[in-house]
């Protein structure tokens, strides 16, 4: 089979009948001529879920038997019909281990299988994609009405005399970059708006290598965000009040070599900081960073401490079913709004007091500043921990943790000690002094 770029729909039938014949990914990669993370990729983007089996009593409420509590709420007939908060759904070994539910003989026999399914389809698939290809870069990334609106910002300003570069910085609701907005002026569609090339004194004279018809159609979220949007997040939050919020991201100096500082901080009430120390800034990484968190507090602290995760849209940060499967929630934050995880992006101005990523046009090896292991990561995290915080009515992250837990088991487990206030260091010789 030739090695062609994209995948057809042929080949994405032989990826659904080999993973219904059980398969291994490598194997499957050999079939077709591609490389093992081009078959995980093509299945993890265009797995499909189907719910549990619901169906309807004599009285026409829903019944459902996805539930590990089924026999605890209802021991005579081990069905559910009114699901409640207290749902969990049953785990099944082998969705659970492989990741979807091809190869297994009751996939495709609903009445033998009653829990959610995750399905590769070939056709699904097929369609998902030549709907990608559609789409992808077509006409301009707005509805009609955010676009009519940001051209009357546009005209405003430039009637007024402004540049657009100053219109552009001074309107941050402008979502498009400058040289953008002259396209569309080149394209004339500003025009109804009364604003043309005449109008910009200092235009930038280029050659417009071609004038397609401009179309305002808004893009679909990648098919990890949909359903953990920060809308989502919000909307979460508020049907569960009080529920654990931790914001994470990454801190790196060098992105080639590392290393790499998966971080987490708690919202209110303690602030709580931890980090994870990594060689490499994959999704697979980060998992495994969650997964040793998981097991060092073990799973029933785990998900009550990280009921809900939010974090950006990285690359590094795409294992969402995995790290879901640890029990906790997902969401993730607009475009280029990290102000929504704005907790964590102010804590990491205390991180690098220690850890400074350049001055005076050097760029700093971490390496060389002493951060080699989890260890030596885990000393940095006591002393930004034991550091007291205005928010805080001067009270450190850790006294306030250990206080509401009780106890000072759980910092324990994660490698954390109490700092003296007066022996607090953070300056970047903290691992080498």
């Amino acid at each position: 089979m030739p090695n062609q770029k994209h995948l057809n729909a042929v080949t994405r039938k032989l990826i659904q009948d080999s993973l219904d014949q059980g398969l291994s990914m490598p194997e499957i990669a050999r079939q077709i001529d591609k490389s093992k993370s081009t078959v995980s990729r093509e299945v993890k983007t265009h797995i499909s879920f189907q719910p549990c089996l619901k169906e309807s009593d004599s009285n026409g409420k829903a019944v459902i038997w996805d539930c590990v509590c089924i026999h605890e709420c209802s021991p005579d007939n081990g069905i559910c019909k009114s699901p409640c908060k207290k749902r969990k759904p049953i785990p099944c070994e082998f969705r659970d281990k492989k990741g979807l539910c091809n190869g297994c003989p009751k996939a495709h026999r609903p009445r033998r299988c009653k829990l959610e399914k995750r399905l590769y389809k070939a056709k699904q698939a097929q369609e998902e994609y030549e709907e990608t290809l559609r789409e992808s870069r077509t006409g301009i990334n707005l509805t009609g009405e955010e676009f009519q609106y940001v051209k009357r910002i546009i005209s405003e300003g430039v009637k007024n005399g402004q540049s657009l570069s100053s219109i552009c910085q001074r309107c941050p609701e402008i979502p498009v970059t400058e040289r953008t907005v002259y396209t569309w002026i080149e394209h004339r569609e500003l025009a109804d708006q009364g604003v043309l090339n005449i109008d910009l004194p200092l235009k930038v004279k280029r050659e417009i290598r071609f004038k397609p018809s401009i179309k305002t159609k808004k893009r679909k979220d990648n098919s990890v965000v949909r359903g953990r949007t920060y809308e989502d997040f919000q909307k979460h939050l508020a049907s569960h009040p009080g529920v654990s919020v931790v914001e994470m991201d990454t801190v790196y100096n060098d992105v080639t070599n590392g290393p790499f500082m998966q971080t987490f901080l708690f919202r209110d009430p303690h602030h709580l900081f931890l980090a994870v120390y990594h060689t490499e800034k994959t999704a697979q990484a980060m998992y495994e960073g969650l997964k040793t968190l998981h097991d060092q507090l073990g799973a029933q602290t785990f998900r009550r401490l990280f009921a809900v995760i939010l974090t950006d849209r990285g690359s590094e940060f795409t294992a969402v079913e995995e790290i879901e499967a640890l029990g906790v929630k997902v969401f993730y934050c607009d475009p280029m709004q990290s102000i929504q995880k704005a907790s964590v992006e102010n804590k990491h101005l205390l991180l690098r007091r220690i850890f400074p990523k350049n001055r005076g046009g050097h760029i700093f090896d971490l390496v060389k500043l002493g951060l080699t292991s989890q260890e030596q990561l885990n000393i940095a995290v006591s002393h930004i921990n034991s550091y007291g915080l205005k928010s805080l009515h001067g009270h450190t992250p850790y006294d306030c943790f250990c206080f509401l837990e009780k106890s000072s088991e759980i910092v324990e487990k994660l490698g954390i000690k109490k700092i003296d206030p007066a022996s607090v260091h953070l300056k970047p010789d903290l691992l080498t002094r």
